[in-house]
Order: C-alpha cells, then structure tokens, then sequence
C-alpha cells in the first residue's frame, strides 16, 4: 500500500516537474518574439523619419528580413500579423524607391500570407486596401485589384478603409469605360 502511494506521489512530482518546463519554455518563447518585435519596431520607427535612399536601401531590407523571421518562425506569435504587415509595407517603400519588381512581388506575397494567415488581424482591412493598391499601381493588373476592392468593400463596407476603395474602383470603372 504504501508502495502505490509513493508511485502516485512520484508520477504526480514529475507530471508537475514537466508541466512546469513546459510553461517555462512558452514564457520564454513569448519574451523571444515580444523582444524580437520591439527591436524590430523601434528601428522602424526610427528609419521611418528617413525616406529610402541608395546607403539606407540594405538597412531597410535587413529589418524586413527581421519581421519576416518573426512570422516564419513563429507563427502563433501575437506579433506575427504585425510582422508580415511591416515587411510588406518595407517592401512596397522599396519598390516605391527604386521600382525593383522583386520588392513589390515580396509586398504583396507579405499581405498575401497575412490575409489567408491572418484573416481577422487589426491590418487586414489595410493590408487588403495596399495589395489592391499594388497590383493597380505597380503591377497595373486592373482586374485583380478590382477583385480586391470589392473583397475589401464586402468584408468590411462601413470602414474608411472601404471609403477609399469604393473610390479607387469607381477610378477604374470609369477609365474602363473611357477606353471602350
């Protein structure tokens, strides 16, 4: 009897042992990304009151390359919305910058993966917005940001972010019919 009870006492002391390496690893794995994110951020922040220049142009790709690791590696991150949306918005900065069609495929491969990941994060209205605005813009693929447009509008048609496409569509409406 006393046996059993002291194996019930043992199997108890390494399930509690085990569970408490386990929520121990997931702190510490929370403090990673939340400190990977804010490094990230706050050198942002900071290149962001500097536009995009031939001796910044590499220090703006590293930090896209920062917030792209954060949603690769851990996607489950809270911050991992917030990450593909940064490097897609560096990546449209980029392009915008020098036209380099690589920067802008990336843009919208970043808004891409955060809408089909992401689908209810804070930016997937903008980023739905910004990837129409890239395909009408850069790629001058009219009918896909019409479909992303009117993705936009249905999904979410009171918003300013809605207002803005309503409009943008209504441009390319009428240039369609101004070819015709």
């Amino acid at each position: 009897m006393k046996k059993l009870g002291r194996q019930r006492i043992f199997w108890q002391a390494l399930a509690l042992t085990v569970s408490l390496f386990l929520v121990a690893g997931w702190v510490c794995a929370a403090n990673v990304d939340r400190s990977l994110y804010r490094s990230a951020r706050k050198e942002y922040d900071l290149l962001e009151k500097t536009k995009v220049t031939g001796e910044n142009r590499q220090r703006w790709e590293s930090l896209a390359a920062r917030f792209q690791k954060i949603s690769r590696e851990m996607p489950r991150s809270p911050y991992a919305a917030d990450s593909l949306f940064y490097s897609a918005r560096i990546h449209y900065e980029l392009y915008d910058f020098d036209k380099k069609e690589s920067s802008l495929d990336l843009a919208i491969k970043n808004w891409r993966a955060l809408l089909l990941n992401y689908p209810k994060s804070p930016w997937a209205q903008e980023s739905r917005l910004r990837l129409a605005m890239s395909y009408e813009e850069g790629k001058r693929d009219f009918e896909e940001a019409k479909k992303q447009y009117e993705a936009l509008i249905e999904r979410a048609p009171k918003g300013g972010f809605a207002l803005i496409a309503r409009r943008r569509l209504d441009g390319l409406e009428k240039a369609e019919q101004t070819k015709k």
